[in-house]
């Protein structure tokens, strides 16, 4: 009965912080170029998805003529957020280096 009782917080706990608007039920992903000139959001509930991102990223690299440029993501693993983890070990997106953001471009959003 107890594990009973442990799946069903596992399962309501989730959705209960999306209710009180502590979790997303529709997360953003930043990114943003080694030389801080380019960044991108990937929002799979509007479309924007990690293809979009990589082929922004890949036409940036081009027009400034620097093949060498590396892409960071700056959405950061949250990792009491269990329900995530299987996302965080599976999904290309967690493969990227992680950078902590950059106060200043934060602001110019």
């Amino acid at each position: 009965m107890l594990l009973v009782g442990l799946a069903l917080v596992a399962i309501l706990v989730p959705i209960l912080l999306v209710l009180l608007g502590v979790e997303s039920s529709m997360p953003v992903y930043s990114y943003v170029s080694s030389d801080g000139k380019f960044d991108e959001i990937e929002m799979p509930s509007k479309g924007r998805s990690l293809d979009m991102v990589e082929a922004h990223f890949d036409e940036y690299r081009r027009q400034v003529g620097q093949p060498d440029l590396i892409l960071y993501r700056t959405t950061s693993r949250v990792w009491w957020r269990y329900w995530r983890w299987s996302e965080y070990v599976s999904h290309p997106r967690w493969s990227y280096p992680y950078r902590e953001p950059d106060p200043r471009e934060e602001a110019g959003r």
